[in-house]
């Protein structure tokens, strides 16, 4: 008998001392020494019942940008271990940041990295909008309006009518094969990007392509490319060269590129082998690059960023504003 109540008063001890710390550790931890529960990984507090959230690099904080709790940019929900985070912060840990009106639907929220190519700490934590052509702002809620050369500007200085935008294309190659081909990408004024159709060698060589690269120019949809005339300069050896003369779109325009690598794998649209062996490649403006505007609105008008519509001022209409109705 003396046995037995031995026995039941050593269980009862040691039942005692596995309950002495709290809650058990709520069984997320060991209990040690005096009493104390040590916490699994993600698990806190004095009966390790809190959840740890996860953390990031702080945004601020006292000891810089060390790691901290939901980025020093939330606060800790204990029972989910979710951060709450601050406005203007998302993601795991708070550790970046929202874009405005997210973009307004007019854009993709892109990474400083992205952006700008920046590689500092917060390089993949801050967010921007990238805005879609023709949008604008830093939420892109804006529209750009038509852009246009100011009517009442035809001549440039003593005397001299305004000239066109003329860019060159210049390129060498060592050889032509069979299927030869190149395209050509136009960026507009608003940000938009546009490549033609494949423009093949004609007659086996690259010295008739005036036709061909204007056609292709002003096949872009849209219109963007309104009329231009193309000039060859003739051949020096394997050297081309023509000039390219914007006829309609005014104001200085963005340098055309010229895609001579050519992309000829399954998926690839177009599927073009580009040039053979193009050992120079190069596109440039003319040092006089034209003096016609591409004013918003041609300087006549206001432009509703809203609408992205100008409101022409008295004696001018157009899309852009370009006409004069009124002499002055």
């Amino acid at each position: 008998m003396k046995m037995i109540l031995q026995a039941v008063t050593m269980a009862a001890l040691v039942g005692f001392s596995a309950a002495s710390c709290p809650n058990l550790c709520s069984g997320h931890g060991s209990c040690g020494s005096h009493d104390l529960c040590s916490c699994y990984a993600n698990w806190q507090g004095s009966d390790c019942s809190l959840r740890t959230c996860p953390f990031g690099v702080a945004w601020t904080g006292p000891d810089g940008h060390e790691y901290s709790e939901c980025s020093n940019k939330g606060s800790c929900d204990r029972k989910t271990g979710e951060c709450e985070c601050f406005d203007g912060y998302t993601g795991e840990g708070c550790s970046r940041s929202t874009c405005p009106e997210d973009c307004s639907g007019h854009g993709t929220c892109e990474y400083l990295s992205e952006l700008s190519g920046e590689s500092g700490w917060d390089a993949n934590k801050i967010q921007g909008c990238h805005c879609d052509a023709g949008y604008y702002g830093p939420d892109c809620s804006s529209r750009m309006c038509l852009k246009g050369d100011d009517p009442l500007t035809t001549v440039f200085s003593k005397g001299t009518q305004q000239k066109d935008h003329v860019q060159i294309i210049k390129f060498d190659t060592s050889s032509t094969t069979a299927g030869d081909a190149f395209t050509i990408t136009f960026t507009d004024l608003y940000g938009a990007a546009w490549t033609t159709r494949p423009i093949a060698a004609v007659n086996d060589d690259w010295t008739e392509l005036e036709g061909s690269i204007k056609a292709a120019l002003e096949s872009l949809p849209n219109q963007v490319v309104k009329s231009v005339a193309v000039t060859g300069n003739g051949a020096t050896g394997n050297s081309f060269d023509y000039d390219v003369t914007f006829l309609a779109n005014s104001g200085k325009q963005n340098l055309l590129v010229l895609n001579t690598g050519g992309c000829d794998d399954n998926g690839c649209q177009p599927r073009l082998p580009g040039l053979d062996s193009p050992s120079s490649i190069s596109v440039e403006s003319e040092s006089f690059t034209g003096t016609k505007e591409a004013n918003e609105c041609s300087g006549r008008g206001n432009c509703d960023s809203e609408t992205g519509i100008c409101e022409c001022t008295e004696g001018f209409t157009g899309e852009a504003c370009e006409q004069q109705t009124v002499l002055l």
